[in-house]
């Protein structure tokens, strides 16, 4: 596995540390860092000299407009610098940057990240809570990632970093009827050094190291996001005191499973020790907060703190660098994700024996790339199981197993000059509709759908594409049967006319297609399904929200940039993907809100026609074509066309 190339935004205190951290692994190459506020000699000093946590046991000096970061035993860094204070500006693809760590506290939003990809980043990762990225917090929700679809992510907070451990450990074993928690957190960069204007409550701005001074905290709302077993069960505050690093957590609840503080303790012990080493630790130590500066776990348990008022009402005690364990979690969680970005493995559908089965099915598949640049598999594409029947459950392994397996497909002219070869093609999902399907199941988790269908149009071995939609969150798959013959002639309106057999059947109120790369007439069959029940439709839509009232808002490139339109519910939505990763494409799916069981339709049975319309006469290879040509303007074109005298003066 290649290392993961790593870009920050921001060289403040979680910046440089996310940078000592990354020196202490060999998965992780920091390739660039952007500030426009520190010259390049003034990093080499800051990353040197730390008043909290000493001076860097390491090497750093710079060359040019590069920082070189070296520690003996562990890694080397060199590190392009950047100085932008518009990040759609930072030029993260000239050196590889992959992975960008928004670490300004500037840019936390889904909007405000995503302008890092616009130079050339695939995923960001913001060091801060976000009002709508997905959240998470490595040892508690982390295997939910879903890499095809969550390209802007957070890491939360440090303090919902060490809440998340132990309120995990505590509901899964005895419980969680409610709670508060406490944290006494050190004074950060945002704090006044003397009283001053702040920028929210009068006592934000009283001086840091003469008060304390309480504060709201959203990090015990974060665990219900992160938990949503603890969804409004906790709420919490916090005290800032005059201390430069280390915090502490202060958890009270109320449990539902009565329990002895020794009882307790042994299930944090052995988390500790088990399945959240590294992440959650355990002390018994007379310990104060100056023992765990650049400690880097999330959460250490302080059992000799902890208190028991009654078998069901405990004061539990945790302590954290939220500095440096923080960014340790930072660096984690981009391993993480590169694993998933890479290798594309473990999904939040899957179970466990699932993501063992695709371990084994992947494990000795080479990776090549193709002419998009992205990863995909030609190996072993055997492995990709047959299914005789669609299972009406997405429990089975099976419809797992070939859930991300693409094909090495060359497009090529037959040589009758009938038509080109797709031979692969139709075994594996198409991304476009892989982005549709994504879009409908989001709509169902955020509840605004009741449940989704999976709809194919093929030959009996097109219907292996279900095993995906099940995979990626479907509760039904109707496949519609024809001859591989037939197939092969089937026509954008004879798509349509069949799917709105199945939209009539169904009483569908939503058609999401994957707009095709290969197939022909790829941009016909949404207006013409559109146009049989008089739907509205939204082509080009890469995200769906709900509109209110009856509506749907869709974002969508066009030619000039991004637009939001409202479409009125019932309503037909083509799915595309240049806001997303291109692969290759196959038949469309449809995806729609409702629940039945698995069907295997005949298209005789629906009395539909499929006899072709048209005929192709020939196929040719495309033209070669020049791009950025000179084009002349208007006045230049005309004179010169009366010199050779085929424009009157």
């Amino acid at each position: 596995m290649s290392k993961a190339n790593v870009g920050i935004n921001g060289f403040g205190r979680i910046g440089r540390l996310v940078l000592r951290a990354a020196v202490e692994t060999e998965k992780v190459q920091v390739v660039a860092v952007n500030d426009p506020f520190i010259t390049i000699d003034y990093m080499v000093y800051l990353f040197k000299y730390d008043s909290t946590h000493g001076q860097f046991k390491g090497t750093v000096s710079y060359d040019g407009d590069f920082l070189i970061v070296q520690k003996d035993g562990k890694s080397s860094h060199k590190i392009k610098v950047f100085n932008s204070e518009d990040p759609a500006a930072i030029a993260w693809g000239t050196v590889k940057a992959e992975y960008v760590v928004e670490s300004t506290g500037e840019f936390t939003t889904i909007e405000e990240a995503s302008a890092h990809m616009q130079g050339g980043a695939k995923k960001v990762i913001i060091s801060a809570p976000s009002a709508d990225a997905p959240m998470y917090v490595v040892g508690v929700n982390h295997e939910k990632y879903d890499s095809s679809n969550e390209h802007i992510i957070s890491n939360a907070c440090s303090t919902t970093n060490c809440l998340a451990p132990l309120a995990k450990v505590i509901n899964d074993n005895f419980g969680i009827i409610e709670g508060a928690m406490t944290t006494v957190h050190a004074v950060t960069a945002t704090q006044k050094t003397v009283d001053g204007p702040p920028r929210e409550m009068w006592r934000y701005g009283r001086g840091a190291g003469q008060n304390i001074i309480p504060a709201s905290t959203e990090a015990a709302k974060a665990v219900g996001e992160i938990i949503p077993a603890l969804n409004g069960k906790l709420t919490g505050m916090a005290f800032r005191v005059p201390t430069p690093d280390v915090s502490v957590v202060d958890l009270t609840v109320r449990l539902e499973k009565p329990a002895s503080m020794d009882d307790i303790k042994k299930k944090v012990r052995a988390a500790a020790e088990g399945r959240m080493k590294g992440i959650l630790a355990y002390t018994e130590d007379q310990v104060v907060s100056t023992d765990f500066v650049s400690d880097p776990h999330s959460s250490i348990f302080d059992a000799g703190a902890c208190i028991l008022l009654n078998p069901n009402f405990v004061k539990l005690v945790s302590w954290y660098d939220n500095e440096y364990g923080y960014s340790n979690r930072v660096v984690d969680l981009i391993k993480h994700i590169h694993i998933a970005h890479k290798e594309n493995r473990k999904r939040p559908y899957q179970t466990d024996a699932e993501s063992q089965l695709r371990d084994e099915l992947y494990e000795d598949q080479q990776i090549d790339s193709d002419r998009f640049g992205n990863e995909i598999n030609i190996e072993n594409a055997r492995n990709v199981r047959n299914m005789s029947q669609i299972p009406s459950q997405p429990s089975n392994i099976d419809q797992a197993s070939g859930t991300e397996v693409d094909y090495d497909v060359k497009i090529r002219v037959k040589p009758d000059r009938s038509g080109v070869v797709t031979e692969g093609v139709q075994h594996s999902m198409n991304p476009f509709d892989k982005i549709a399907l994504e879009e409908a199941v989001k709509l169902k988790e955020k509840k605004i759908a009741t449940e989704v269908i999976a709809f194919s149009l093929g030959g009996p071995k097109s219907s292996e594409v279900l095993e995906t939609a099940f995979a990626k969150g479907a509760d039904k798959a109707i496949h519609v049967q024809v001859s591989d013959d037939e197939a092969a002639k089937l026509e954008s309106f004879h798509v349509a006319k069949t799917l709105q057999k199945i939209v009539e059947h169904e009483k569908f109120d939503a058609v999401f297609l994957g707009k095709q790369a290969i197939d022909d007439d790829s941009s016909q069959t949404a207006p013409m399904l559109a146009g049989l029940p008089d739907w509205p439709q939204a082509l080009y839509a890469s995200k769906v929200e709900d509109g209110g009232s009856g509506h749907m808002k869709v974002t969508r490139e066009i030619d000039g940039g991004l637009d939001t339109i409202k479409v009125k519910v019932p309503f037909v939505l083509s799915a595309d993907l240049r806001l997303n990763e291109p692969r290759y494409a196959t038949l469309p799916n449809i995806m729609k809100a409702k629940k039945k069981p698995s069907e295997a339709i005949p298209i005789k049975d629906l009395g539909i026609d499929i006899t072709p319309q048209t005929e192709t006469i020939e196929v040719t290879e495309p033209p070669v074509r020049q791009a950025g040509g000179f084009v002349e303007d208007v006045s230049a074109l005309v004179a010169k066309l009366k010199v050779k005298g085929l424009v009157k003066a």
